[in-house]
């Protein structure tokens, strides 16, 4: 990068490295000096007063040791403004002795650096001193005495404070006014210029002290106005009242008084006034008014109402709590506070808090519900009756169980409220809970009865073959086998009386009635099926941790050679597990990407949510993300690179492959023409495999032609069925798939010999048999 020193001068003001001067802003390119070189760009200011400041700039200048002037010995007190590639450093020149000519600088090296141009002198301000009155104040008026006194312009105060030279000033004389913010300490003059030249006293100016008067002690309210007396109250920066600093106050004409407001922070304590000096002067103690409370109306009162709080100076209240609830809403009219009870308030104290930290507090009661009857004493689980609940205020209750399970709230009001069960309930007590946490319960116990013995609170809708089926419920314990439709469970990883675990056995693709057969003998039938879906061969390709960061790092080990694409086939679930980052600072998303992070084509079809650029955002609660792969997307994968996943803040854990396992047998694949020949012959050894129940399967496409048809025949002809019938299908036309059922009729036709299909205008490309 390059760097650009600037510096900024006038005529007759900077000698630059050229020695040429310029009213213009001048640019020294650094970058060509390497990082630890010394060089001198340029000095100044040219000419300079003696007994002035010279400043030098450049490069690593705080590795100058001496500086060599005309006229005078070696100087070696140096200042370093600035070190390194961009530095300055300055010097002070005698007031007698140096000359006109050029300027060396010494390294520590021993290296000399010497100016392109001679230092030049104007006639020097001579700084001999000042006259003001000991001590001095603010207002009060410094003479400056020495030569040359009419080029000062201003004067620099201890503290910051610059004040312009008044005018009328001589060659020897020149006067300025103290500034209210003047400390003690050195007073520099300033001839203003573009590079000023700056001239130090040799004594330190001498302020005076403010008078504070201390108050009698008083009993102050926030917000009203507070009075300090005293004498050079000017000289106060700023008022602590009660540890808390207040800068805005108004100063009277005469510096004798100020007067500010007493902040709502402030806690009962001392009133300090700050001077610029920074010393501090009691101004009196004081007590922040503390608000009374008078009464506190209705009592007891009701969560949800309105409390209605008197008494003296409650403007100053900032915030109630009560117990179990804080920041209360609240509003002051008329002298008295109206507050809403909170929900989940409990009884005790009511505290009332000031801005300050102070409180005041009260005691309160609160309306308790009672429950006085509850009917139906006898429920049974699930059904749509409900328990009714009678009593008192019963619109305060937020939340109801019966013998540890809840029980959803209807029609609530003041006076009743009605409880519904489910299918998971148990016989006890009501139990009403209030958001305060308070608890009530009825005398009389409900008894639950079950039209079902097992319960299941939580199931499958449907499960792979082969994979983990997890029912959870109650009573779980009285099963004695399950069955999928008529097959029966055989494999279980866990039986207790709340969770059953186990396989999902091998049974044909469908929805299925999910049994529980009992240890005494019933049968007991879940409402909803449950379905069997096709076992699935998964196979773990990476597993680990990767973080992928803010698109920082793109997860690449399955990338250009880490994996053979070539041997995944269309149709493959790609499923990633990951987590979310906890680095994450913003939204998470992920992109299936090819070895050049470009997007998978099938990623926009299957992700509505994804963006133009296939970035998928990561839903909350999720830890896996799954893509089928098409063709397109192996042709990715095969000929681009390998996968890819980028996006931001996630890891990657574990990355499979899923395929379903068909369970149709193959019996014929091809494209054999059907043009009333045996097209397709299926072998007599293989039909003799079938059992009634079996579902054949004939996939074809249509060819053009006059008409069209498929018809089951044996390969003799012998059984040869012409016209309308289960054999014989002729409307193909916008559809591709025939499936018959064997039946006991189809076999004894077929005789134990080979079955063909022949007929005319189309081509069977798949027959398969489940």
């Amino acid at each position: 990068m390059k760097s650009i020193f600037k510096h900024t001068a006038t005529i007759g003001a900077v000698l630059l490295l050229l020695g040429i001067t310029s009213c213009k802003q001048v640019e020294i390119d650094t970058a060509q000096y390497a990082d630890d070189a010394v060089t001198l760009a340029s000095f100044g200011p040219n000419p300079v007063m003696r007994g002035a400041q010279l400043r030098f700039f450049g490069s690593n200048l705080d590795k100058i040791a001496k500086v060599n002037v005309p006229g005078v010995e070696p100087i070696t007190s140096i200042e370093v403004v600035k070190s390194g590639k961009i530095s300055e450093i300055r010097i002070t020149l005698p007031v007698e002795g140096p000359e006109v000519g050029y300027v060396t600088l010494l390294s520590k090296d021993g290296d000399q650096f010497t100016t392109k141009s001679m230092l030049n002198y104007t006639e020097p301000i001579v700084f001999e001193g000042f006259e003001v009155a000991a001590p001095a104040f603010p207002g009060d008026v410094i003479t400056l005495k020495g030569d040359y006194m009419n080029l000062v312009k201003k004067v620099l105060f201890e503290g910051g404070a610059t004040v312009e030279v008044e005018e009328g000033a001589t060659r020897h004389e020149a006067k300025v006014i103290i500034p209210a913010s003047a400390k003690n300490g050195t007073i520099v003059l300033s001839d203003d210029g573009a590079v000023e030249n700056l001239f130090y006293s040799e004594l330190p100016l001498e302020m005076g002290e403010p008078t504070v008067k201390k108050a009698a002690d008083a009993v102050i309210k926030a917000g009203k106005a507070v009075t300090i007396s005293g004498a050079h109250l000017e000289m106060i920066e700023k008022i602590v009242a009660g540890g808390i600093e207040v800068t805005d106050f108004e100063l009277s004409e005469d510096n004798s008084s100020i007067t500010f407001i007493l902040p709502d922070q402030s806690a009962s304590g001392s009133i300090l006034a700050i001077s610029y000096e920074g010393n501090e002067y009691n101004a009196g103690d004081f007590e922040s008014t503390v608000p009374v409370i008078d009464s506190v109306n209705p009592l007891p009162v009701k969560a949800g109402g309105i409390l209605t709080i008197t008494g003296k100076d409650l403007d100053l209240i900032t915030s109630i709590d009560f117990e179990g609830a804080e920041d209360a809403i609240f509003a002051y009219e008329n002298g008295k506070i109206l507050v809403l009870v909170p929900e989940t308030a409990t009884e005790g104290k009511i505290s009332l808090k000031l801005a300050n930290g102070t409180s005041v507090e009260s005691e309160i009661t609160l309306v308790h519900p009672v429950i006085e009857a509850v009917s139906p004493l006898e429920v049974y689980a699930g059904d749509p009756t409900p328990i009714t609940v009678s009593g008192k205020d019963l619109d305060l209750v937020v939340s109801a169980a019966m013998g540890g399970k809840a029980l959803s709230i209807e029609n609530k009001g003041e006076t009743s409220l009605d409880l519904y069960t489910d299918a998971t309930s148990v016989s006890g007590k009501v139990e009403l809970t209030l958001a305060n946490g308070e608890l009530l319960v009825s005398e009389e116990e409900i008894t639950v009865k079950y039209h079902a013995l097992v319960v299941l609170t939580s199931r499958p809708s449907a499960q792979h073959i082969g994979q983990e089926v997890v029912l959870l419920g109650s009573n779980l314990n009285l099963v004695e086998s399950i069955f999928i439709g008529d097959t029966k469970v055989t494999q279980y990883s866990i039986r207790k009386d709340d969770e059953i675990r186990f396989l999902m056995p091998w049974c044909k693709t469908g929805s299925y009635e999910l049994k529980f057969q009992l240890y005494n003998g019933d049968v007991e039938i879940q409402a909803e099926p449950i379905g069997v879906l096709l076992e699935q061969t998964i196979k773990t390709i990476w597993e680990g941790e990767f973080a992928v960061g803010g698109w920082a790092a793109g997860f690449q080990p399955l990338s250009w050679g880490g994996y053979d694409w070539s041997s995944v086939k269309k149709g493959t679930t790609l499923m990633v597990y990951y987590s979310i980052d906890p680095a994450a600072s913003y939204a998470p998303q992920l992109r299936f990407g090819n070895g050049s992070w470009a997007s998978m084509p099938s990623v926009k079809s299957q992700f509505t949510s994804a963006d133009g650029e296939g970035n998928i955002p990561l839903a909350e609660g999720s830890n896996y993300i799954a893509l089928t792969l098409g063709a397109e997307d192996l042709d990715q994968l095969v000929n681009n690179g390998g996968l890819v996943l980028c996006g931001a803040w996630f890891i990657v854990e574990k990355v499979q492959l899923i395929n379903d396992i068909p369970q149709e047998r193959v019996l014929f694949e091809g494209d054999a023409e059907v043009n009333w020949n045996n097209a397709v012959t299926i072998p007599a050894s293989e039909v003799a495999t079938w059992e009634v129940g079996m579902e054949l399967a004939i996939h074809y496409t249509v060819t053009p032609a006059d008409y069209h048809m498929i018809r089951i025949i044996n390969n003799d002809w012998s059984f040869n069925p012409d016209g309308n019938n289960a054999y014989n299908w002729n409307d193909l036309v916008g559809n591709s798939v025939i499936k018959k059922t064997v039946d006991a009729e189809l076999l004894q036709n077929l005789g134990g010999k080979d079955m063909s299909f022949t007929g005319f205008g189309c081509n069977i490309n798949l027959v398969t048999i489940l």
